[in-house]
This record gives C-alpha cells, structure tokens and sequence, in this order.
C-alpha cells in the first residue's frame, strides 16, 4: 500500500539513542562528522578468540539484556521524541518496529515495550493505541506508512512512530558468527551489529495549523511492498520489492517534476543488499538527483536492524531543522531479511528562524 500526495503528514517532533549519541542532536552530529563508535564487545570472542566488534550504546550497562535494554533505549528516544509537543492534550496513537524473529530476541518484547511506554511520565493520560510491527529493518518504515494512513482517514492527529533494536544479546551474537554475517578481518562484507531506538512525532495538517505549529519536515509519500527472492533464499534477487517501493515513493516527486536531493539508506556492508540497491536505482535513477551517492548512517552506528527507517528520518528532520536553504527531498528505505520492504519520501522547509538568524 501507498500514501501518495503533496503533504501526507507533518514531523514535529523527533529523538533517537545510538553508539554514537545520546541524543538525536549528537547521533546526527556524528554520522556528518562521519565518527564511528565500533568497540570489541565486553564478553563475546570469534571462533579465534577476537573479541566481537559491535557498536554498543556505551553508557548502558553491559549486564543489562533482554527486552529491559530494549526498553531503556526506547523509552529515552520517545521521551525525547514528545518535548516538542508537550503542551498538546491530544491522544497518541502509538507505532512500534521491533526486529524479526531471531535467536536472542527477547520472547516477551512486545508486552515489555507497550507496557514500558504506558507508565512512562510523558505519556501520562495520553495513551491510545500501541501498535507493534515486528518486521525488522523495514519496520518503522512500515510504522511510519501506518501512521500516515491513520490520519489520512481522520482516525488520529498525532502519533508517535518509531523503532527500536539491539543485536547485542549473546545468542544473536553467536547465530550471526555462525552464518558468517559479521565484519572482520576475514569477511569484509559482513556487518557490525549495534543498536538503537528512535522516534519521530507525526501530526496532521489539520493539527500544525490549529497548534500554529511550522513543521521543518513533512511526509511527501509512504510505500510498502515484498521482495519475491529475500536474504537466505535460494533465488536471484533484481531488486523488485525495493524497486516497487521506491516507484511509490517517489511518484509524488515525479508528478512534480521533482528529484529526490538525498538518498539515506539501508546498507550495512552486506553484499546483497548492496546488489538489490543497485537494481533498484536502475528503476528510480530519473527521479533521484545523485543516485550514486548514498548516505549510510550505519558506518557511524552500526546495523541498527528494526531502529533503521525512524533513525533515517530522524536524520532527514534534524537536517531540515538547521538548513536555512532551499527546500530539500529525501528518499529513505528499509529492506527486511524476511522480504518485507518500506520507503518514504520527505521534504524539508527552510527554517524561518535560521534564516533571521543568519
């Protein structure tokens, strides 16, 4: 499914917590700064006794595991996430990517996570419906497309969207050595696991204009699809289902006669998809201004699994909120391992305020 049109939803509001910041100010700091913030993990060796490369949120406790790190990291991102909007009495309705399922991820995440984030102070009296979408990479993406499509009906005016996931846990660790998934000095095209939580607040059109709220980010498009020959299977991928969703993505701009200026994506170091990237560039090259330059956040924290899509477009809001230049598109995307894809397009607004102050 799509959402397509000039304006689908405004942002005004966003936070993360990553290896690199613990906040989204200093994450998107880093990741232009381009600063890495990869350690050996404190307990976990390889088969040849090297310590484990990760990039782990350095002032969480290394004895803290199972769902209750996924908890401490989301509920600070969402947290932080709501302070734009904290005088709003408006009830939240609430969208949750959580990764797939995987050896070491926590059997009671789901429960963990909507009940952490219904006795958390900023949600006090303002709780509405919490949904989970445990899709991994794409699933914030897909959150966020959900989301859209709840105000676009009316159903709600703001709405809290987001993700959250570690790879940290010791079963994950020993599943990805044992597929030969990690980065090291013998596989250069594995990935280092991280982890993350980052949220961003949507509100109707109708909402910013009765809150006289000017929003630096909007949604331009939301889209979803399925990739036909996923990771693992046996299949050739041509990058169909990513393909598919950046066509979607990207079909407001094309009305427009628009490009997308910028590019945040899924890359994690690993070959395939980096092989259906390229398939699907070849679809969308017309509408996108610099198909070969991708920015790729996980060089800076790491894979961040089903934290991906909302952290990208925490990324796109913070870039809108300190440009005082022209109107900037962005086009993000998440691709599941289990085939599920999700993309969005975004534009930003120069800030009014950025420009006086200049």
């Amino acid at each position: 499914m799509s959402n397509a049109g000039s304006i689908v939803a405004a942002v005004v509001g966003a936070g993360a917590r990553t290896a690199v910041g613990r906040s989204l100010l200093a994450s998107a700091a880093a990741v232009r700064a381009g600063i890495a913030h990869f350690t050996p993990h404190p307990f976990l060796s390889d088969r040849r006794g090297r310590r484990v490369n990760v990039a782990r949120a350095p002032w969480l406790s290394a004895d803290r595991c199972g769902a209750a790190r996924f908890v401490e990291l989301a509920v600070a991102a969402a947290t932080e996430a709501l302070e734009s909007v904290t005088g709003a009495s408006n009830p939240l309705s609430i969208f949750v990517g959580l990764p797939e399922e995987r050896p070491g991820r926590p059997h009671d995440i789901e429960n963990s996570i909507t009940g952490a984030l219904a006795v958390t102070p900023a949600f006090r009296d303002r709780i509405g419906p919490i949904v989970t979408i445990p899709e991994g990479h794409a699933s914030a993406l897909i959150a966020l497309d959900m989301a859209c499509s709840a105000i676009a009906r009316g159903d709600a005016e703001l709405c809290l969207v987001g993700g959250v996931d570690s790879w940290l846990e010791p079963a994950s660790i020993d599943h990805l050595l044992g597929a030969g998934r990690l980065h090291g000095p013998s596989r250069p095209w594995g990935f280092v696991p991280g982890e993350a939580a980052a949220f961003c607040v949507l509100a109707s059109l109708r909402w910013t204009a009765k809150h006289h709220v000017a929003a630096p980010l909007s949604v331009i498009a939301t889209a979803t699809s399925t990739e036909p020959a996923p990771m693992g299977s046996k299949r050739v991928c041509t990058g169909r289902g990513l393909g598919d969703a950046f066509a979607q993505a990207l079909s407001p701009l094309r009305e427009s006669r628009e490009r997308a200026t910028r590019v945040i994506g899924d890359l994690n170091g690993e070959a395939y998809r980096v092989d259906e990237l390229g398939f699907a560039m070849a679809r969308s090259a017309d509408a996108i201004e610099r198909p070969g330059a991708v920015l790729v956040p996980a060089s800076s924290w790491g894979d961040v699994g089903a934290a991906s899509g909302a952290l990208f477009a925490g990324l796109a809001f913070m870039d809108a909120k300190r440009t005082c230049a022209a109107s900037r598109t962005t086009l993000v995307w998440g691709s599941s391992e289990a085939g599920r894809r999700a993309a969005a397009s975004f534009r930003s607004e120069p800030s009014i305020e950025t420009e006086e102050a200049s």
